[in-house]
């Protein structure tokens, strides 16, 4: 994985994350912890706005296989260059919405964890909401399209900027 980090930080994940790149949040303002950032419309306080996106994944090694594994530490991507996951359908791992150059990136409505292209409901007023669960802007462009057996396209590269809108 390459990433170009400006703001990183290390926590300690409550849940298991296979691969790079999932959009983080506070688990809890107590133990200092992170968790999959909650769908869109599930959000409803500031503890669960995004934070970042993680730069690795929990993976254990035990008896010669890798498992991912929750209570690992993680480094987290707050500001600067990093992989995105990006929504898909899970049956059919179809992306139905394109995303182009510089779109911004917000916690997707329908999955814990992932990005999707974020749509201003009014662009001259965006909402408190909508910026706070903006988390990145698109460095290229992805394509309305199936994904099946090619997870590489699951992911985007993405400027990381939690709660600050770009045009």
């Amino acid at each position: 994985m390459s990433a170009e980090f400006g703001d990183n930080e290390s926590y300690l994940c409550d849940v298991a994350l296979d691969d790079e790149g999932y959009v983080l949040m506070p688990s809890d303002s107590t133990t200092g912890q992170i968790d999959k950032c909650v769908a869109y419309g599930s959000i409803n306080t500031q503890l669960e706005y995004p934070i970042g996106v993680n730069y690795n994944n929990t993976n254990v090694y035990t008896d010669g296989t890798y498992t991912a594994t929750a209570g690992q530490s993680v480094a987290v991507v707050k500001t600067g260059r990093a992989p995105i996951q990006i929504y898909t359908d899970g049956a059919t791992e179809f992306r139905a919405t394109a995303i182009a150059v510089h779109d911004n990136l917000e916690v997707s409505a329908n999955t814990a964890g992932v990005a999707d292209r974020h749509t201003l409901v009014d662009e001259a007023l965006p909402t408190t909401l909508e910026m706070a669960c903006t988390i990145a802007t698109a460095e290229y462009a992805l394509a309305v399209t199936s994904v099946t057996g090619d997870a590489g396209t699951n992911k985007i590269t993405g400027l990381i900027h939690p709660g600050r809108l770009t045009y």
